[in-house]
């Protein structure tokens, strides 16, 4: 398989794996936004996680009250977005 270079962010990566991994990202993110030309302002993978406050506990993350209530992540987390908590 061929190496493509790519630039996001002013930054120059020797292929799409390079830059999936030193973004924090996955290769699959990476082609969807060189398929759609949205590289502009790509941020890396990590993010501040948003508190969330279940049944009067607050967590740091849904990751973390996925782990604790016992929780899919998924399930929680679009559940959590369409505001109507399982």
């Amino acid at each position: 398989m061929r190496k493509i270079s790519v630039e996001i962010n002013g930054v120059t990566y020797s292929s799409m794996t390079e830059a999936a991994k030193i973004l924090g990202i996955s290769l699959a993110t990476v082609c969807r936004h060189k398929d759609r030309g949205t590289f502009v302002n790509m941020k890396k993978g990590k993010t501040n996680p948003k508190k969330v406050s279940i049944d009067g506990r607050t967590y740091n993350s849904i990751r973390e009250a996925s782990r604790e209530i016992g929780v899919n992540f998924e399930k929680l987390r679009c559940s959590l977005n369409a505001d109507n908590f399982l």
